[in-house]
């Protein structure tokens, strides 16, 4: 959809809210004269926000997600040994990011619609991210510019093997996603059908937009991100549909080794007995587990060539969610899940821009 003006934006929200307030009254509550109100009707019609007259809206149910929004830079070393404090050769990739902002591509990029909220620098980096996700499909109406912080931005070492050495996030810009910004925004949470956080969103707002989702009976998933960010998941279990962390942040939640399948479904039972209803473990080059009271399963990794791990498990995510929406199985989502992951894994990309229903099926082939 075409982004909104702040005007707009206001006015949507109002009418969101008061469907039957007509324009005189929309006019002297905004200080507009009737005939302002009546062009940016018009202009919401024309982008599509309001089917016609008496306010029908585009009730097209949708995936939200909220979460980080990353310029990435990746470096990937050219020899085996590399020296610290000094240059290594090697070679420099730039990309768009973050963990919400992949996770929302993947599911743009699968025909889901899908609305992202989040937060961008007035800078080049955040402008580059708004163009690229708008592009890919994915609606950035809602996501926050301030001049308050730069851009978030992610850097990552990888090593000749392609294995992340160590990463950097400059992530203060996340602050700005509060629970102000999230109620300004629950128009936009209402037409949701599933609503994905990523935990690198403050706790107070991860938890009431846990509340949000339990009002509004949508699915809620959470990706965990890191171990350190995993931790605040314990708290909120009871209110969380899908979770999808990997071996070691599921180890920092559930707060015991996985060594087996055995550990995998202990854990799956520890988290199902307190609310979660899906477990979608990723355990890299093993594959994934998914564990639901209907499932027990194992699927292999799909991933033959890997250039790149950054952004495969955002991937796995997104494929599971867009799987997800149409109402596949579960065995068949997480099928779908694997071949997303393994499609950006031979890619320089974050996502892959090839991504398609029509690619998945022929990874899906491919055995």
């Amino acid at each position: 959809m075409a982004r909104l003006t702040a005007r707009e934006k206001e006015i949507l929200k109002i009418l969101y809210n008061e469907p039957m307030i007509s324009q005189d009254e929309l006019a002297n509550r905004l200080e507009l004269t009737r005939s302002a109100v009546a062009v940016h009707i018009s202009n919401l019609i024309k982008k599509g926000f309001i089917l016609g007259r008496g306010y029908v809206f585009n009730q097209q149910k949708r995936v939200v997600v909220v979460g980080g929004a990353n310029y990435d830079i990746k470096g990937v070393a050219s020899s085996v040994s590399c020296e610290m404090k000094t240059s290594n050769l090697g070679k420099i990739f730039t990309s768009i990011g973050g963990v919400g902002r992949n996770i929302a591509e993947n599911l743009a990029r699968l025909n889901t619609p899908t609305s992202l909220l989040s937060a961008v620098g007035r800078d080049k980096h955040g402008r580059a991210i708004l163009d690229y996700s708008k592009e890919a499909g994915v609606d950035m109406t809602p996501v926050l510019q301030t001049a308050k912080y730069n851009s978030g931005t992610y850097m990552a070492f990888l090593n000749d093997k392609n294995d992340l050495q160590i990463g950097l996030a400059d992530m203060d810009i996340i602050d700005v996603i509060d629970t102000q910004y999230i109620e300004s925004n629950l128009p936009v949470l209402k037409n949701a059908k599933v609503i994905v956080c990523d935990t690198n969103l403050r706790e107070d707002t991860l938890e009431y937009i846990a509340h949000q989702a339990q009002k509004l009976n949508c699915t809620f998933v959470v990706e965990p991100v890191s171990v350190e960010k995993a931790r605040k998941v314990e708290k909120m279990l009871s209110y969380i549909d899908i979770l999808t962390p990997n071996k070691e942040e599921l180890e920092e939640i559930c707060q015991f080794k996985l060594d087996g399948i055995k550990d995998y479904k202990r854990a799956g039972d520890m988290l199902l007995n307190r609310g979660v209803k899906i477990l979608l473990l990723k355990l890299g080059e093993k594959g994934l587990f998914l564990y639901s009271k209907d499932y027990t399963e194992i699927i292999p990794s799909k991933a033959k060539e890997i250039i790149d791990v950054t952004g495969g498990g955002d991937s796995l995510v997104g494929g599971f969610i867009a799987a997800y929406y149409k109402g596949l199985p579960l065995d068949q989502c997480a099928k779908i899940a694997s071949a997303c992951a393994a499609l950006t894994l031979k890619t320089n990309d974050t996502v892959s821009p090839e991504l398609s229903w029509e690619k998945l099926k022929i990874e899906l082939k491919e055995d």
